[in-house]
C-alpha cells in the first residue's frame, strides 16, 4: 500500500514558522518598537537645534549703542514674555555756574536813548533821559528860586521796572549831574511848583507809586548848579546789589 504524502503544513510549523499567522506591522509590539525609536530621533534633533542655537542668556550685558553718547546695557534673560530686562545708566547730574552779576554799563549815550542797566535795589532795570534844561525856573518862583550862586538845572527823565516790579516806585535820586569842573551835583533838590519847561509833568517817583514789570514813571528832577559851570553829562547812579553805586550809563549833555 503506498504511503501517503508528506504534510508540508506540519514541516513549515515544526521549522519555526506560521503560514497562516497576522504580519508583523500588525503586532502590537512593532508598533511600540517604531514609536520608541521615532522619539529617540526626535529627541535627538532637538537637542541638536538647542545647542546650536543662542538663548537670551548669551544677550546679557551686551551694550547696545542708540543716540550719540547714549548706551542700553542688558542686564536680564528672556522673561518668556519677549522682554528683556535693561538697565539705562543715567548722565551725572551736573552744575551750572552760579548766575554772575552784569557788568557795569559805562556807555555814553544820546538824550532820549533808553538803556537797560543792572537792576538796582528797588527793583529799577532800565533808564531813559529826555533831556536837560539849564537855568530853569519854577512856576511860583515867588516861593522858590535859587539859591545865590546857584541855578536851577532840570532833567527830565524815566525809569522802568525790572522783572520783580519795583515796590517803591522811580528814584529821583538814581541820576546825577557830571559837571564841566570835574565836580559831579549828585542830590536833587525839592522845587516848589514844577519846572517851567515841564508844567505837565511831576518830580520822578514823587508819588513812590510801585511799578509792575516793565510799567515806567517819567517825571523831573531838579539840580543846584553852580555858577560858571555847565553839565556834561547826566549819570545813572542807582544803588545794585550791596548797595554800591553804578557809575553806569551817560547821556551827553549838547554843549
Amino acid at each position: 500500500m503506498p504511503s501517503p504524502p508528506p504534510d508540508t503544513a506540519a514541516a513549515t510549523t515544526a521549522a519555526g514558522g506560521s503560514t497562516g499567522g497576522s504580519p508583523v506591522y500588525k503586532k502590537w509590539w512593532f508598533w511600540t518598537a517604531a514609536v520608541l525609536v521615532l522619539l529617540i530621533v526626535v529627541g535627538s534633533i532637538v537637542a541638536a537645534t538647542k545647542k546650536n542655537t543662542p538663548t537670551a542668556s548669551s544677550a546679557t550685558n551686551q551694550t547696545l549703542t542708540t543716540l550719540p553718547g547714549t548706551t542700553v546695557t542688558t542686564s536680564g534673560l528672556n522673561t518668556g514674555k519677549g522682554s528683556i530686562a535693561t538697565t539705562l545708566p543715567t548722565t551725572p547730574p551736573t552744575t551750572a555756574p552760579p548766575p554772575t552779576a552784569p557788568p557795569a554799563n559805562t556807555g555814553v549815550y544820546p538824550m532820549s536813548t533808553t538803556v537797560t542797566v543792572p537792576e538796582t535795589t528797588s527793583g529799577i532795570s532800565s533808564a531813559t533821559v529826555f533831556s536837560y534844561t539849564p537855568n530853569a525856573q519854577s512856576t511860583m518862583p515867588q516861593y522858590d528860586t535859587p539859591s545865590a550862586g546857584y541855578t536851577y538845572g532840570v532833567v527830565d527823565a524815566q525809569e522802568c521796572a525790572g522783572p520783580g516790579g519795583a515796590g517803591s516806585g522811580a528814584d529821583a535820586y538814581d541820576f546825577s549831574i557830571l559837571l564841566s569842573n570835574g565836580s559831579t551835583a549828585s542830590s536833587p533838590t525839592y522845587l516848589t511848583g514844577v519846572p517851567t519847561n515841564l508844567p505837565s509833568e511831576s518830580e520822578l517817583g514823587s508819588g513812590n507809586t510801585a511799578l509792575t514789570q516793565g510799567q515806567c514813571d517819567r517825571g523831573w528832577v531838579v539840580f543846584n548848579i553852580p555858577d560858571g559851570v555847565t553839565a556834561t553829562y547826566v549819570e545813572f547812579t542807582g544803588n545794585t546789589a550791596g548797595d554800591n553805586p553804578n557809575s553806569t550809563a551817560k547821556w551827553t549833555v549838547a554843549g
